[in-house]
């Protein structure tokens, strides 16, 4: 045998635990005689089954008449042998951290609870959140485990950069140390830095309704503030003059005003609000060395189908303030009249708490799928609703109609300003 015991033994050795690899020796001796003192030279038989998970012993050389040749179908056999011990290498995808992420997050709570569900509070949501990303990196982790091989070899980095083997190595396997720790801990440490902290508000005041524009006008600004304190000062997530823009579109966007008898309510879309802070949280994992990961198959976990239906109820086209003109500026809605041209075109809300519009849909933006940035858009925000009535306003249908077309034209040139000069920031 070409090496020397010691150095086989130390090759032996540094195979790492739990690899549980086949082992073939091969002889030139045909003195199969010599197989015990081989096996007790290498220490075989007291080899850690967590590294040599079995071996063979091979002869190649049948008898003293072949002249020094070696026998093929001796080979063979020990090539086949070793080929059906070997363990089978993990099966895998290359993934995008952020899709991982948003795919955990859908599985942990499903569409209709992340969006339309009124009984989640904040810290519900930031509780999901939080046990997305310790999924993904259970998965990335458990994926990495897997491997204690250190699979694809280090050899195949010296083949020629330009050959076809090369392309094909590139094609069909994962990069060079994909499991290892100098890989796997910067995508961990990112994904435990995305962890969310609690909502520390009081959110009881958002109960309170009023007749009043003014005190509605008080609750949208201090919802608001809430949400740039926690964008700021709690989580830490982005400066005072990019959270105070984002506050401000956030609340236009997923909130909305509602009628509840004689007072109006302003009710926020949490499921909304965080799906946008989940997307600015998770901008952080944009980087090129944590960006994507391996994870084997039976760690993916696929997005869910979502109808266009679906995602169109998310957009309305008018946003709170301009609810809150419309609802302070009209005559509230009294017996059975029916509504001002203006209103009939608003999005309005069935008994399943999802909107549907009655005029054409912006299909750019409605179809937007959760795991995609949200639309810094002020237009896509949420209209008034009547929760507990099918009321119609009362008043000269002309003239409100007029008066209100006028009014959101306006608004929407104001808009269209104001998306141009955020546009600077994404």
């Amino acid at each position: 045998m070409g090496p020397s015991a010691s150095s086989s033994s130390e090759s032996l050795m540094s195979i790492p635990s739990g690899a549980c690899l086949p082992l073939l020796i091969l002889c030139g001796s045909y003195e199969e005689r010599f197989s015990s003192a081989i096996i007790n030279e290498l220490g075989l038989q007291n080899i850690d089954k967590l590294r040599i998970s079995s071996f063979l012993l091979v002869f190649l050389s049948e008898n003293q008449q072949m002249g020094g040749f070696f026998s093929d179908t001796r080979l063979r056999e020990g090539l086949q042998w070793l080929a059906g011990e070997s363990p089978l290498q993990p099966s895998l995808g290359c993934v995008k951290v952020r899709e991982l992420v948003h795919a955990h997050l859908n599985s942990c709570s499903g569409v209709q609870d992340i969006v339309i569900n009124s009984n989640l509070g904040p810290n519900d949501y930031i509780s999901l959140f939080n046990e997305a990303l310790d999924r993904s990196m259970k998965a990335i982790i458990a994926t990495a485990n897997s491997n204690p091989t250190g699979w694809p070899c280090l050899e195949i980095g010296l083949l020629d950069k330009f050959c076809d083997e090369d392309r094909v190595v590139k094609m069909c396997l994962p990069t060079l140390g994909w499991s290892s720790n100098l890989k796997a801990e910067p995508i961990i440490r990112a994904l435990q830095n995305c962890k969310l902290p609690t909502f520390p508000d009081d959110l009881s005041w958002l109960a309170r309704g009023s007749k009043v524009r003014h005190e509605i006008e008080i609750q949208r600004m201090q919802l608001e503030n809430c949400l740039l304190q926690y964008l700021t000062h709690t989580s830490k997530m982005m400066g005072i003059s990019l959270a105070t823009k984002e506050a401000h579109v956030t609340v236009q966007s997923c909130a909305r005003l509602e009628l509840r008898g004689s007072s109006y309510h302003v009710v926020p879309r949490w499921g909304m609000i965080f799906r946008r802070i989940f997307n600015w949280r998770l901008m952080g994992l944009s980087s090129r060395e944590i960006s994507m990961a391996y994870i084997s198959e039976s760690h993916h976990v696929a997005l869910p189908n979502v109808s266009s239906e679906t995602w169109l109820s998310y957009y309305p086209d008018t946003s709170l303030d301009e609810m809150i003109n419309v609802g302070f500026d009209s005559p509230l809605p009294v017996n059975d009249q029916p509504r001002p041209e203006a209103l009939q075109r608003l999005p309005h809300r069935d008994s399943n708490d999802v909107f549907h519009e009655t005029v054409n849909q912006r299909d750019a933006e409605s179809n937007l799928p959760l795991d995609k940035s949200p639309s810094m858009d002020t237009a896509t925000t949420y209209g008034l609703n009547n929760a507990n009535s099918g009321a119609s306003m009362n008043g000269k249908p002309t003239k409100e109609a007029d008066k209100l077309s006028k009014l959101l034209e306006q608004c929407k040139l104001l808009q269209d300003g104001i998306d141009k000069k955020l546009s600077l920031y994404f």
